[in-house]
This record gives C-alpha cells, sequence and structure tokens, in this order.
C-alpha cells in the first residue's frame, strides 16, 4: 500500500499517464527506450528548443511507462508517436497558437478540435519529406514559428477544374510555367447573385517552352481562374439559403475561357484583370497555398456575409504578408465590387494597367461585354431585312429556332439571297444563332435537371434497349452533368501528388458540340415518360437545342459554299 501510495503521488508530479478525459487531450501512447531511440534518431536536424521540447514529453512518457509496466505495441508507426508525444503536451511550444488556428480555418473551414489538429500536423512537418508539397500553408507557418530552413516544393501542382464542356477535370501545373496571378473582377449583372460583381484570381499559365509575358497572356485556354463560390447543389439558386448560409462555399477552379463564355458573353459582363505584384518565388508559394484551400476547404456561404469577396479577402490576409500593410484594406469589405475598388488603390496590384481600357483589352488585363458585339450583329441583320420579326437581342432569342430559319430562308428569299454573297451579315447571323445555342444549352440542362433529379437510371421508362454507345452518352453526358450539380465536390486532406491519389473521375470527351446535341436528340427520342409535365418541357428544350444546331449546320454551309 505504501508503494501505491507513493506512486500516485509521482505521478501527480511528473503527469499522469492517462490524463482526465475533462482536459480535451488524447490518451498517451505507452513508448518504450527503443521507440524513442528510432523517433529520435529522425529528428536531428529538429531545432533545439523545439527537440528539447518533445524529449522532455518522452522523458515523462518513459518514466510513466517504467511504473505503469504498460503493454507497448511496436507496430505504432513513429508520426503517430510524435503526434501523440506533441497532443499530451501541456508546454506552449508544442501548442496551437491563434495563428495555427486561423490558417486551419483557412484551409479546411472547420473549428480546430483541441491540440490535436496542431500535434498531427506538427508530427507530419518533422518526419514527412513530401508535407511541403502536400500542405504547403502548414509548411510554411512551421517553418517561420520554429525557424526551419526547408526546400520549398518543386512539383507539378494539381487543381479539379469544373470545366463546361468535358465536366470536372484534373489539371497539373508547372511551377515554371505560372507568370503571374492576377485579380480577377467581373462586373455587376442582372441577377441577384451578380448584382455586386465577383472577384477571384486568375492564374496566367504559359504554353510549354515560352515565357515571355506577351505569351503567356495569350495562352488563354490554359488560364485558371480560382474563386470563392457556393456549392448549389440544386436547380436554380435559392435565395433563401444564400441569405441564410445553407450553400457550401468552396474554392472553385475554372478554365478562364468558361469565365470568360460565362461573364461576358452569356450574362454580357466586363471583365478585369490586373496582376498582383509578386516576385517569382512569391508567386510559386501563393498558387501552392491555394492549391490547398482548393482541395481541403468547406465552409458556409452567405450572400451577405460570408461570400466570394470576404473569403478571398481573408485568404490574402494570412497568406499575403503585405495585405495587412495596406491601409485601403484595414477594413472588410462585404461586396465584391467595394473590394476591387479598394484594392485597386494599393501596392498590390500593378499600377495603370486600367488607365486605357482600349490598351488594356488588347494586353489581356480588360475584356469587354459582348453585348455591344451581338447588338452590332443583331444591327446587320435587322437592317438587312424589309420586315424584321424581332427588334432586340431577347426578342430574337425568345422566338423559336424554326421561326427564326424562317425568317432569313422562307419567308425571305431575298434575305437568304444577301446572306449568300455578303461574308459579313453571314458572320452577324451566325453570331447570333450561336448565343442561342449557348442560352439553349443552359435551358436545357435546368430542365433535364430537374426531371432526372428524382430518378435512378433504372427508374426512367425507355422504350427500347440502349447501345452501349447510348449508355454511356447517358450516363457519362447527361446524368453526370447533372450529379455534377448535386453531388458533394471532391475534396481530401492534402494536395495530391501523383495522378493515382487524384479522385476517380469519369471522362465524357463525346459529350459537347454538335454531334453531342445530335445524340442527345436521339435518345431523348427513347424515352417515354408523356405523363409527367415537366418531361415534356426537357423534350421543348431538347427540341429548341437541336433545331438550333440545325440552323448553325445551314448557316456553316452557306458559307463554305461562299468561300
Amino acid at each position: 500500500m505504501k508503494w501505491l501510495l507513493l506512486t500516485l503521488l509521482f505521478l501527480m508530479q511528473v503527469g499522469c499517464a492517462i490524463r482526465p478525459s475533462t482536459s480535451g487531450l488524447p490518451a498517451p501512447l505507452p513508448l518504450t527506450n527503443k521507440q524513442w531511440q528510432g523517433l529520435a534518431g529522425k529528428l536531428v536536424s529538429t531545432p533545439d528548443g523545439l527537440a528539447q521540447a518533445i524529449e522532455r514529453e518522452a522523458t515523462i512518457r518513459l518514466e510513466q511507462q517504467h511504473l505503469l509496466s504498460s503493454e507497448v505495441d511496436p507496430a505504432i508507426a513513429s508520426t503517430e508517436l510524435l503526434a501523440n508525444l506533441v497532443g499530451t503536451s501541456t508546454e506552449s511550444l508544442l501548442q496551437a497558437d491563434e495563428r495555427f488556428n486561423r490558417l486551419l480555418h483557412l484551409v479546411d473551414g472547420s473549428q480546430p478540435e483541441p491540440n490535436m489538429p496542431f500535434a498531427q500536423a506538427l508530427a507530419n512537418f518533422l518526419l514527412q519529406d513530401d508535407f511541403s508539397c502536400r500542405h504547403p500553408i502548414f509548411h510554411t507557418y512551421f517553418q517561420e514559428r520554429y525557424q526551419v530552413s526547408a526546400t520549398p516544393c518543386q512539383e507539378p501542382i494539381p487543381f479539379l477544374l469544373a470545366s463546361r464542356d468535358e465536366g470536372i477535370i484534373p489539371r497539373w501545373i508547372k511551377p515554371e510555367q505560372l507568370n503571374s496571378i492576377h485579380l480577377f473582377f467581373a462586373g455587376h449583372g442582372e441577377k441577384m447573385a451578380s448584382r455586386f460583381g465577383h472577384v477571384a484570381l486568375r492564374l496566367i499559365v504559359c504554353p510549354d517552352g515560352r515565357l515571355e509575358d506577351g505569351v503567356c497572356n495569350s495562352n488563354l485556354y490554359e488560364h485558371i481562374v480560382l474563386g470563392y463560390m457556393a456549392h448549389i447543389d440544386e436547380f436554380e439558386l435559392n435565395s433563401l439559403k444564400a441569405l441564410s448560409g445553407d450553400y457550401k462555399a468552396h474554392l472553385f477552379a475554372f478554365p478562364f475561357m468558361d469565365a470568360y463564355r460565362g461573364y461576358a458573353i452569356d450574362e454580357f459582363r466586363e471583365i478585369f484583370s490586373i496582376p498582383l505584384q509578386l516576385n517569382h518565388n512569391q508567386r510559386q508559394i501563393l498558387v501552392r497555398q491555394l492549391a490547398e484551400i482548393h482541395w481541403r476547404y468547406t465552409g458556409g456561404y452567405n450572400f451577405f456575409s460570408q461570400n466570394c469577396a470576404t473569403l478571398l479577402q481573408q485568404a490574402l490576409r494570412d497568406l499575403l504578408p503585405r495585405f495587412n500593410h495596406q491601409p485601403q484594406l484595414t477594413d472588410n469589405y462585404l461586396r465584391p465590387d467595394s473590394f476591387f475598388e479598394a484594392i485597386k488603390e494599393t501596392t498590390l496590384l500593378e499600377p495603370d494597367h486600367l488607365d486605357s481600357l482600349e490598351q488594356a483589352e488588347e494586353e489581356g488585363y480588360y475584356f469587354s461585354s459582348t453585348k455591344d458585339y451581338y447588338k452590332q450583329a443583331l444591327g446587320q441583320v435587322v437592317a438587312a431585312m424589309v420586315t424584321p420579326p424581332f427588334t432586340d437581342i431577347n426578342s430574337y432569342l425568345q422566338r423559336s429556332p424554326q421561326t427564326r430559319l424562317d425568317a432569313f430562308f422562307a419567308d425571305n428569299p431575298a434575305y437568304w439571297n444577301r446572306l449568300s454573297h455578303d461574308q459579313y451579315l453571314l458572320e452577324a447571323q451566325l453570331l447570333l444563332e450561336e448565343l442561342a445555342l449557348l442560352r439553349g444549352e443552359r435551358r436545357f440542362l435546368a430542365e433535364a435537371s430537374r426531371y432526372f433529379r428524382d430518378f435512378d437510371l433504372a427508374d426512367i421508362p425507355i422504350d427500347a434497349k440502349l447501345t452501349t454507345e447510348e449508355q454511356f452518352f447517358y450516363e457519362q453526358c447527361l446524368l453526370r452533368s447533372i450529379r455534377q450539380v448535386t453531388e458533394p465536390i471532391p475534396h481530401q486532406q492534402s494536395i495530391p501528388t501523383t495522378d493515382s491519389a487524384l479522385p476517380a473521375l469519369p471522362k465524357a470527351d463525346q459529350c459537347q458540340g454538335i454531334e453531342g446535341n445530335t445524340k442527345l436528340t436521339t435518345l431523348l427520342g427513347k424515352i417515354n415518360d408523356q405523363g409527367r409535365q415537366q418531361w415534356q418541357r426537357v423534350l421543348a428544350a431538347g427540341y429548341d437545342l437541336d433545331e438550333t444546331t440545325k440552323n448553325i449546320l445551314i448557316l456553316e454551309e452557306l458559307r463554305d459554299v461562299t468561300n
């Protein structure tokens, strides 16, 4: 009994082997001298102060183990042992500070559990060779906090691009291909969700082997737009959800040309793109850190208080130290347009690029709304007709594809003859039909989404057995597009470092274009659900899409003849 009392008194002094559950700390794992020697050998390059703090924790654990003679699992990995030593420590040097918790919230949106995320992250930092590639934000944090010198990651950086034509696709960026990072601002739109604009970042990616600024700026099809947005997991924006924070926010990646098509063409909005003042190393560090947020972050989205502007400000505030020294950015701007106007006045952006919008447009820093181009095209078409059946873009798009065709063909032979001889007029007419196709694709997907969202493949009443090609098209081109809306965004706990570590994604190279629209019409004819009113809307949208496609083919054939 006397020996037991002495043991208990000793444990009270050095720290109990089983911490009280109310402390929030994990239960300590048993540790042997052999295990500690093996772990210590892997920590030889750890800074002295940090190494000594870990050693003190190990010494206490070994003394506890000697007294309690607990069983030891020899299979416990070094990272698990080290994380456990750090996680049970009460030393301030081995505990998360305010900056770590803020970065953890920035990366994954969650409130950290007491100390364990920090303990695991520190263990991985000290023991895993690829930590700088998988967790660059925390790699930088630990380097700065413990004054550790380490070689930065130089491996390609992966993003998952939400492509309009190809679905969710992986894209690897070589660090040396990144020419600059721009602040991207899409101007005011007519819808409630776009009334104050949208702010994001644009990665200027150079083609392989070409690093000249002009070449990189014009390499638009490889540029990437990174922006915080709500994942609207349904088929129409629910304003109440947007205002109450029921949607989830993610750092999405898009091909720049998709963003251009969506903003400048589909919504008739201006785009401004201004370079951040960063040197080569700063750009590489920032884009890799943004990739970690891209792969991990899920948070709440609120249209007024936690939106694209506030989330981007927080990211830049935590990742770019210079951001916090700009007097214009001391406020947290709730509106994207207000944030854009404020940051333009700082030293964070390269000045003067927007002094002349005409020059900015030539150099790729400004993209005007295409509305004027379509107005000009419509003006040419209307002027060439004796009695035009439409007066503006909206009235043109509201007419059915067949009545549009009749207007410039069957009912107006003189106009058709002029189309055959006037290349500019023909291109104007094609431009309007291509806009109608873009709007028609969006309408069809919305109508089909409302119908298919409540069905599995086996529930759809199909009249005939689908061929292998039709089965692929049905599952990967139609249902996949709908599932991408409703299913969660693919996320991981760290940046993937190999192709095999990427999430499995379907291939859908045959889904888009005129051929894809033709296959779609054939497939719709095999589905028989005449009793549902929504199915009639799907058929109507599919029919209009097919007829618009035929209009474009007719005009393209005429162009081939005239050329």
